[in-house]
């Protein structure tokens, strides 16, 4: 067997090890259940953290696979299944509230992307492409996505610089890692100007049955579409259609 091959094997036999911990792993006991040499495990997971598909937490000095193979994960099953069976409830949603209906998925360690969408019919209204980067740690498409990423993750994502688009941005991790939680508390997000000025938004997660991050379902327009006790009365429709879509994939 080449020196290639085996190469892959052990790198294929670690991140598998990383995906069925829970908690995390650390490098003694990946070694022990790998039965690879622990220098070779630690700089084989070296490699793999600096290109994203693990991830390493200091505090526990305990590994767990990336965002990046999340994303792969996510991509995979997007492309077989919920692009096409969301169509017909993003469509309802927008139709209901006149708001432009967006459904994203996680990228990367910075940014999601939006895979499907239906645009409101007013004639002022929030345009998003399909295909377009979303920032996780601002905006209701972004935030809903990651609040509901393991804490693992999340820590990832804070430890790097957070972009700041409009006054309105959270930028300072503490204050992000607590809007965090209460979005994960309530089960969604909203944002008022936080990417685009003059734009609002709210955001629910898609889950699946086991209550793990698909991808995000949110409605954005223009900020004067939320007032008045709109947000009220628009999030229950977004929560329902999120939940609407898990259903469908199970």
């Amino acid at each position: 067997m080449s020196a290639k091959i085996q190469l892959v094997e052990k790198i294929t036999d670690l991140l598998e090890l990383l995906a069925d911990s829970d908690s995390g792993i650390g490098v003694r006991e990946l070694a022990r259940l790998s039965g690879i040499p622990r220098n070779t495990v630690s700089r084989l997971l070296a490699s793999l953290q600096e290109e994203g598909w693990a991830f390493h937490d200091p505090l526990t000095d305990k590994y767990r696979i990336g965002l990046r193979l999340l994303s792969f994960a996510n991509r995979w099953r997007l492309n077989l299944e919920i692009v096409q069976q969301s169509m017909p409830v993003l469509e309802k949603l927008a139709a209901d509230t006149r708001e432009t209906a967006i459904l994203s998925v996680v990228e990367d360690s910075v940014a999601g992307r939006c895979v499907n969408k239906v645009d409101s019919k007013n004639r002022i209204k929030l345009v998003s492409e399909v295909g377009s980067s979303i920032p996780l740690h601002a905006g209701a498409s972004g935030k809903v996505l990651l609040a509901f990423l393991p804490s693992a993750v999340q820590e990832e994502v804070l430890t790097k610089p957070l972009k700041r688009f409009t006054p309105r941005t959270i930028t300072e991790p503490g204050s992000l890692r607590e809007e965090l939680r209460r979005i994960r508390e309530r089960g969604y997000a909203i944002s008022v100007e936080e990417v685009d000025p003059g734009a609002a938004a709210i955001g629910a997660p898609i889950l699946d049955a086991k209550g793990r991050l698909i991808a995000g379902l949110s409605i954005a327009g223009p900020r004067f579409d939320f007032e008045g006790g709109e947000f009220e009365r628009l999030t229950p429709l977004v929560l329902n259609a999120a939940a609407e879509i898990s259903k469908l994939l199970g």
